[in-house]
């Protein structure tokens, strides 16, 4: 599942039946989003399918890490979603979307953070470890010339 996720090539040149695969992932996916359509409408389907995953992607290092992400996220986002529907009186569908998508922007948002401190750090620490270089090579030069 995981091969033919990402590449489809790779999963066929490894013997999976991609084709099969494929189909019975199209019946599954297009037979959960037409039963789900008339209960929660087609925003509310559209984003519990799409925003949850989209941050796993973005925030997990393996498959395994992505899809319980996914479920976090979607669950954390129904359940916030239908509370806050609840207390300020607004309809359910869109409040849990609009919650997902703030979900996903701020652990976007939370990644870049993330990745510009570590990039200031490294270059932080290569510097001071040049400097540290730079007096070791001076002491070592001066200590030859006495």
């Amino acid at each position: 599942m995981y091969s033919f996720t990402f590449d489809e090539e790779t999963a066929s040149i490894g013997g999976v039946q991609v084709k099969g695969l494929s189909f019975a992932f199209a019946i599954l996916t297009g037979m959960t989003v037409a039963s789900a359509m008339p209960i929660v409408g087609v925003l509310l389907v559209s984003a519990l399918i799409v925003l949850p995953a989209a941050l796993a992607l973005r925030v997990s290092r393996s498959f395994t890490a992505a899809i319980i992400v996914a479920v976090i996220t979607g669950l954390i986002g129904i359940f916030s979603g239908l509370i806050t529907s609840y207390h300020l009186n607004t309809p359910p569908g869109g409040t849990i979307a609009l919650i997902l998508l703030v979900i996903l922007l701020t652990g976007i948002s939370a990644q870049k953070l993330i990745a510009r401190y570590n990039r200031k750090r490294h270059s932080k620490e290569t510097k001071s470890q040049h400097v540290i270089l730079v007096n070791h090579s001076r002491r070592n030069t001066s200590h030859e010339i006495q």
